[in-house]
């Protein structure tokens, strides 16, 4: 699954569970639901955290270079 897909799935289903918190009278079932959710979610997280890092990593090295056309040169 691409990695937007994932990620927006992943924030659709905590927005679930945030819902559940909020809309369902009782409170310990709504935690419970959370609680699962979390469970099931968690080996995407983990791919997802891990392949986010990892692209991260690679990323900010050459931005760390990168040199702005309309920057300002102060030597």
């Amino acid at each position: 699954m691409p990695m937007k897909r994932m990620t927006k799935k992943i924030l659709n289903a905590e927005k679930l569970a945030q819902e559940a918190i909020e809309m369902d009278i009782s409170l310990d079932r709504s935690l419970q639901f959370k609680r699962g959710l979390e469970d099931i979610l968690a080996a995407y997280k983990e791919v997802y955290g891990a392949t986010k890092s990892k692209t991260d990593h690679n990323a900010a090295i050459p931005k760390a270079f990168h040199l702005h056309s309309h920057s300002t040169c102060l030597f």
